[in-house]
């Protein structure tokens, strides 16, 4: 994150910034693709710097983010983490989401596109609304939000080959 605000920090005083704010604020690789894209195409970017700082510039906020985003999913994945991940998931999120996270008629699945950390908090925090479908945020069940790490890592864990029932005791 140094890296992208010392970044930022010479481009406000040398050229547009604007399109680099989404990436400080953690608005997902997508964006960030779109954001040093945009950099690199403009006219003031251009005018003001020549095409290969352009081009360093942009690859070095696309990595940043990428690490950082990397890190965000880095959540302790011990058997004991999985099993309390379970259980919760167990009391709460599977009356929707099915008893292996694998989905329902009116919940998506869980495990088949797995999604980032803080997307998933996000999610389960404040709640979603797509479509016909609306799931309710959490933020104040005290057997959810303090247990979201375990949750996700028991959801990741089942991603990357748990089989289905009870995790095996830590």
């Amino acid at each position: 994150m140094l890296v992208i605000r010392c970044i930022l920090l010479f481009l406000r005083h040398n050229g547009p910034a604007l399109p680099f704010l989404s990436l400080v604020l953690g608005a997902g690789p997508p964006v960030a693709a779109r954001a040093a894209h945009d950099f690199l195409t403009s006219a003031a970017s251009r005018a003001l710097l020549g095409g290969a700082i352009r081009t360093a510039i942009a690859a070095l906020l696309l990595l940043c983010v990428r690490d950082c985003f990397a890190a965000d999913n880095q959540i302790p994945d011990s058997a004991s983490t999985i099993s309390r991940g379970y259980q919760r998931y167990q009391g709460v999120c599977g009356h929707c989401h099915g008893p292996d996270g694998l989905g329902s008629a009116f919940a998506p699945s869980l495990i088949d596109r797995p999604i980032a950390y803080k997307e998933f908090r996000d999610i389960a925090l404040n709640g979603r609304a797509r479509g016909t479908s609306a799931m309710p945020g959490y933020a104040t069940d005290p057997n959810v939000a303090p247990y979201l790490d375990a949750i996700f890592s028991y959801l990741k864990a089942r991603h990357e080959g748990l089989g289905r029932g009870r995790p095996p005791a830590p």
